[in-house]
C-alpha cells in the first residue's frame, strides 16, 4: 500500500486538473484509514484535498468525520479560516463561514469566536436568517441584552410570517422594557403590535402593566 501511495503522490504532481487531484487525494486517504488503518495521515490528506477545492462536499463531509475521530477540529477551523479570506462568491462565503460558527459553537465550545464566525456570514449576506436566528440564540444565552435587541430586530426584518414577526417584537419589547430600561422603545414595539393585531393578550397584559406602573 506505501507504494500505490507513492505512485498516487506523483500522479498528483504531473497533473493540473484539479478534480483528478481531488480524487487521487481522496484514494489515498481511503488507503490510509482502510487498508492501513492510520487516521491522522487519512485526516491531513483531507486537509490537502479540501485546500485544493473548498467547495467539494465530499472532502469537507470526509475531513469533519476524521476531525470527530483525532481530535482536529482546531485544525479544521484553522484551514477553514484560510479558505474562507479567499472566498468572493456570496453562497459559498455563507455556507463557509456558518461551517466555522457551527464548529466554534458545537465541537470547540468557543462562543466568542461562534459570534465571529455567525457575524461573518453575515458580512457576505445580511439577511442570512441562520446567522441571524444563531446570533440571538447565543446573545440571549450570554446575557448580551443590546446586541439580542439587535438581532431581534434583524429576525424582524427577514421573519417569514406575520405571527412570527408579533412574536418576535413583543420580546423586543419585553427586553427593551425589562433588561435595556427603554420605555419608549418598548412603548413603539407594543404600539406596531397593536396596530397589527389589537387583542394581541401578552401585549395587552404589558401595556396595562406599564400603565400601573405610572408610564404615560
Amino acid at each position: 500500500w506505501p507504494k500505490l501511495i507513492s505512485v498516487h503522490e506523483v500522479q498528483i504532481r504531473h497533473t493540473d486538473d484539479v478534480a483528478r487531484r481531488v480524487e487521487l487525494f481522496h484514494q489515498i486517504a481511503q488507503i490510509y484509514e482502510v487498508r492501513l488503518d492510520q487516521t491522522r495521515p487519512a485526516f491531513e490528506t483531507y486537509a490537502r484535498a479540501v485546500k485544493e477545492d473548498v467547495a467539494n462536499e465530499d472532502s469537507l463531509a470526509a475531513f469533519e468525520r476524521l476531525a470527530e475521530l483525532s481530535n482536529g477540529w482546531p485544525e479544521v477551523v484553522a484551514l477553514y479560516d484560510e479558505q474562507l479570506k479567499g472566498i468572493t462568491d456570496r453562497d459559498r462565503g455563507v455556507e463557509m463561514a456558518l461551517r466555522i460558527a457551527q464548529i466554534y459553537e458545537v465541537q470547540l465550545g468557543d462562543l466568542d469566536n461562534a459570534v465571529v464566525g455567525y457575524r461573518r456570514a453575515l458580512d457576505f449576506d445580511p439577511e442570512n436568517k441562520a446567522a441571524i436566528r444563531s446570533l440571538a440564540r447565543l446573545y440571549e444565552a450570554g446575557g448580551n441584552a443590546p446586541e439580542l435587541a439587535e438581532a431581534l430586530r434583524k429576525e424582524i426584518a427577514v421573519a417569514d410570517s406575520p405571527e412570527e414577526i408579533l412574536e418576535l417584537r413583543f420580546r423586543l419589547g419585553r427586553l427593551l422594557q425589562v433588561q435595556l430600561n427603554d420605555l419608549d422603545g418598548a412603548i413603539e414595539c407594543y404600539r406596531e403590535i397593536l396596530a397589527a393585531a389589537p387583542e394581541h393578550a401578552q401585549t395587552l397584559s404589558a401595556v396595562e402593566l406599564l400603565f400601573a406602573e405610572g408610564v404615560k
